[in-house]
Order: C-alpha cells, then structure tokens, then sequence
C-alpha cells in the first residue's frame, strides 16, 4: 500500500489528554478535535503528530494516558466484534485477520511456541513509542487482561530496552509481567488459555459484527483517502512541474478551500503530502540511483534551482545530498 493510514479513531483519546495539558496550544488542540474520527490518516502524517505533541508537552507517557481514554468500542466495530466471540482465540484471530479496519501498518499474528502463545503486534513501518505503548496498553487493556485475569505467567514483551523509569509500564500492564528487549512486541501466556471462553461471548452478534467488519474492509480496499488521492494527483503533476492545491483541486473538481478543508479532517494539508511525497523520492533519488545528478533529481522533485533541492534535503535528513549518497554507497 503506497500511503497506509489508521483510523482516526484514536484521536479523540489523544485529545481528551492533551486538553489536561496547560500549555498545550489551544490552537493546535482544536486543529486535533476537527479530525473527523471516522476519516483515516496518513501514517506518517499520526506518527508525526504523535512525535510533536510529546515534545510540546515533554510527557513522554501520552501514549499510555491516552490508551486508558480508549475505552472498550472506541476503536469501532472490530472491538465488539472480539469481545462477542466465543474464546480467547476466536477473538485474536478477528482481531488480526480484520486488524486493517484500524490500521494498515500493523499485524496482529498467533504464534505456537511449545506450550506457549505468543500473541505478536508487528508493526510494520517504524513507530515512534507514543503510537507502541497507545497500541499495546490499548489491546492489552481491552482484550488481554480480563480473559487473563487469574492466569499466572502473563508475560508483556517490548522490542526496546527498558527505560528509565516503568511505572506507566507497571500501571498499564499489572498484573502481567514485563519483559523488555524481547523478540517481539505482544502477549505470552499458556496456550492452553486460549481456550478460555470470553464472558461476553455472543454467537449470533458476532456473525453479524463479522460481516459488518468484512463490509468495511472491501470500502476502504476500494476507495482511497483523500489524502492518497492528492498524493497520487501531486505525483503525477511533479513530471509536468511544480504541483499546486489550486491545480489538484481542480482536478478533484472542488475549490482550493473544500480541499484543505476536507485535508484538516483528515488531520494533514496539501503541503504536508508534497513534502513528504518529496522526502520520499529525494532519498529513492538520492540513494540508489548514483547515475542521477542532484541538478536533475532537483528538476524531477520540482524545485526551480539546484540550491533549494539541497537546502531541503538538508531539512529532510540534517546532511547534504552528497553526503547521503556516500553513505548509502558505502552501506
């Protein structure tokens, strides 16, 4: 998939704890509640906010506060339709065959290890760790620890090393145990505990959530976001120039303000994917294609002068051009 997203859903949980933040910028604030939560958003453009808004409010825990604002059902349908199944694995194994309904950059998988379960969050693209510990304390608390609640031998496992301090670890895991520098994000437990019957099973609303779940997934297989539309629009006009909102818009038959518009509920702007779209191209450019002069790679990305290439690039990635392309050379 050329531009995956997450569901907004997520948002709202981000916003109800940055509102608790006295100097988070009111501006910003209202920019975050506009997103519409059934819209979907570019990954890299949610990873960036994430990366952003933990450095404004230097509260390196904002994914955990946020996960406890995830309430059971927040996270749509796909929530309900785990919780309605008949045991622990039924319910993982909607989860990871209809994980896509949230987002399209993580991978929900049921691992056999001898006597153990390995329930693994694979994260397809590299995530900043507000995101991980949203994803993992969110899932945990949603889907892992009632159905585990008496089971001795809970283990949590993060691929990082552990961090200074674990009390938001303690607070979103407990009663589990945490294991740190693991070979995978995600859960371990007996695996004869997969059998457990889930409390809220129900059958019949769970053929049903199913086949509601199914029907979302075949909508969003054909239909893009707006933001992968324009992305799309802005790749094709950067082989005839310089793309432009007005030009893309029109393409879209819709004015330049129903455009950005319609961006901001999908949390993004039409210079945001042209600079990422860029980025992008700049490093494919830059890096594996040595032939290509930077004059050139300039003029393909649409930059009226060599010297504004560069002094992009340099914001992209802190080292010049020539600098990246030496490296990857040499790697």
């Amino acid at each position: 998939m050329d531009n995956p997203c997450y569901s907004a859903r997520f948002i709202p949980a981000f916003a109800h704890v940055l509102s608790t933040h006295e100097g988070y910028a009111p501006e910003s604030l209202n920019k975050l509640k506009a997103i519409d939560p059934a819209c979907r958003i570019p990954t890299a453009v949610a990873n960036e906010l994430a990366v952003r808004q933990v450095a404004d409010t230097g509260d390196f825990d904002l994914g955990f506060k946020a996960a406890r604002a995830m309430l059971l059902g927040r996270a749509g349908p796909l929530d309900y339709a785990m919780r309605s199944a008949a045991t622990l694995r039924q319910a993982i194994e909607v989860g990871g065959r209809y994980i896509r309904s949230f987002s399209d950059v993580l991978n929900v998988r049921l691992d056999l290890q001898d006597s153990r379960a390995v329930v693994q969050l694979e994260f397809r693209v590299p995530m900043p760790r507000a995101i991980v510990d949203f994803t993992m304390s969110a899932w945990y608390a949603n889907h892992i620890r009632a159905p585990l609640a008496d089971v001795p031998g809970v283990e949590c496992w993060f691929s990082h090393s552990r961090p200074l301090a674990t009390d938001e670890y303690d607070r979103a895991f407990a009663p589990a145990t945490l294991r740190f520098a693991a070979p995978a994000y995600g859960f371990v437990f007996d695996r004869e505990y997969l059998h457990t019957p889930l409390a809220s099973s129900d059958p019949d609303l769970h053929v049903v959530l199913c086949e509601h779940v199914a029907m979302t997934l075949a909508h969003l297989d054909s239909h893009q976001t707006l933001a992968a539309k324009v992305r799309d629009l802005a790749m094709n006009d950067l082989g005839r120039g310089n793309p432009t909102a007005s030009g893309v818009a029109a393409q879209l038959r819709m004015s330049s303000r129903t455009l950005s518009r319609r961006l901001e509920r999908e949390g993004t702007t039409f210079g945001t994917i042209l600079d990422q779209l860029r980025r992008e191209l700049a490093l494919r450019y830059v890096g594996n294609h040595g032939d290509i002069t930077f004059a050139e790679v300039g003029f393909r990305l649409g930059f009226a002068h060599v010297e504004a290439f560069h002094r992009a690039f340099k914001r992209w990635t802190g080292v010049t051009p020539l600098t990246y392309r030496r490296e990857c050379q040499r790697n």
